[in-house]
């Protein structure tokens, strides 16, 4: 994404930075950087619950004062409101904050109502929840959320 430090795990990603989130934030922590946004598309779920409050404390300590966090991802309430079928059952297993999980892809899938409430009490400002921007073709089952440290 043009103007953005893109960092992906992903080999077939186009990303200036080939690490995972988590190391991604511990080399810039030891480096004392600071950032006016962070972009995660599609990237909390794959974590437990623990760490994703770890990845986001961390984000908003890297944040400068004002710092914009913006977050798609998969939106259990959403999910949960789909008609069942076989596409969603993998989603579907997938359970809120940190149960266990029987699907090997996601971890941890938040409703945006979660979400929202685990950034306000990690300090940021009134979260908004909205339509994703960027995964348009996912929008059934997607949500985003916009904070402000």
């Amino acid at each position: 994404m043009r103007g953005y430090l893109n960092v992906d795990i992903d080999k077939s990603a186009r990303a200036d930075l080939r690490m995972g989130i988590i190391e991604f934030l511990s080399v810039e922590r030891a480096k004392n950087s600071k950032y006016d946004s962070f972009l995660l598309l599609h990237v909390l779920s794959y974590f437990t619950y623990l760490e994703q409050l770890n990845i986001l404390e961390n984000i908003f300590n890297l944040l400068n004062p004002r710092g914009v966090i913006y977050i798609e991802q998969p939106d259990l309430t959403r999910i949960l409101e789909l008609p069942r079928n076989e596409l969603f059952l993998d989603t579907l297993f997938a359970t809120s904050k940190g149960a266990p999980t029987h699907n090997t892809t996601y971890k941890c899938i938040l409703s945006c109502g979660e979400l929202k409430e685990t950034l306000h009490e990690i300090g940021f400002e009134e979260p908004l929840i909205s339509s994703p921007l960027f995964h348009g073709m996912k929008n059934y089952r997607d949500s985003a959320i916009l904070a402000c440290k």
